[in-house]
């Protein structure tokens, strides 16, 4: 994989597109079990694309900050960042254009002065359960309306990618350390190229702020070998009988 920044949505997406085994299997505390293939997570981060540059004008230069646990939806939209070109930010940036988030008060909490998407976790929640202010927009009821294939903008290489605790990235750094996470995911000795790769990630290592950085690289990594992953939410035991139903091969 070249580190192209004008093809990265193609290099990672363009391959789940047409994947129908599960791309993404998710498991909450409250016993939820949501098997995403391919197609499905494509067309979750296209659709969330598409509202972040329809609604929002999001492209390189503009900020977008993730604070929501690690979960499906939230990883679908970090992507979606990516995607539209925009600069994913940490949870200790404030100065944002957009806001996603599953706690509508951090919108003030934060003086936030841009615009707040407001997402309702569970797999099934259409819409938030409750009232919002004038100025939140809920996302869960707003992104199924937008298309589900995104047609990706050229992005300048150095463009910042991910503004993160840990430090930033461009789009040309970003794709490198893609690639470097395959190179190792190769490498590791419980992989084996006549087992399929299915990848323990756990939620619950990043906080319960996380700046997504690390979960973004290694997610990428798996979906463009060809692997699943199994990201489990903070508080959900991870016992034998998972690892073997999903034959987990390797912990991220």
């Amino acid at each position: 994989m070249t580190a192209n920044p004008e093809t990265f949505a193609e290099h990672i997406f363009g391959r789940l597109r047409h994947q129908n085994h599960p791309a993404l299997v998710w498991y909450s505390a409250d016993g939820e079990r949501i098997e995403l293939s391919g197609r499905v997570v494509d067309n979750w981060v296209a659709k969330s694309a598409n509202f972040l540059v329809e609604q929002f004008d999001a492209a390189p230069g503009e900020t977008v900050g993730v604070q929501a646990p690690l979960h499906w939806k939230s990883l679908a939209f970090a992507f979606a960042v990516l995607q539209s070109g925009a600069t994913l930010a940490g949870p200790d940036r404030t100065n944002l254009d957009v806001l996603f988030t599953d706690r509508p008060e951090l919108a003030d909490e934060i003086n936030h002065h841009g615009e707040t998407l407001v997402v309702t976790l569970p797999s099934l929640a259409f819409q938030y359960p409750g009232d919002l202010a004038v100025h939140l927009t809920d996302y869960s009821a707003e992104v199924r309306a937008f298309a589900d294939y995104f047609a990706p903008q050229p992005v300048p290489a150095d463009a910042i990618a991910i503004d993160a605790l840990s430090g930033q990235l461009t789009y040309a750094a970003f794709m490198d350390a893609v690639t470097a996470r395959m190179t190792a995911l190769q490498h590791d000795a419980a992989a084996s190229p006549e087992v399929p790769l299915v990848a323990l990630m756990r939620a619950e290592t990043l906080g319960s702020t996380p700046d997504y950085r690390t979960a973004l690289v290694d997610a990428a990594a798996v979906w463009v070998l060809g692997g699943t992953v199994v990201l489990v939410g903070d508080g959900k035991e991870v016992t034998d009988r998972i690892r073997s139903d999903e034959r987990i091969v390797i912990e991220l």
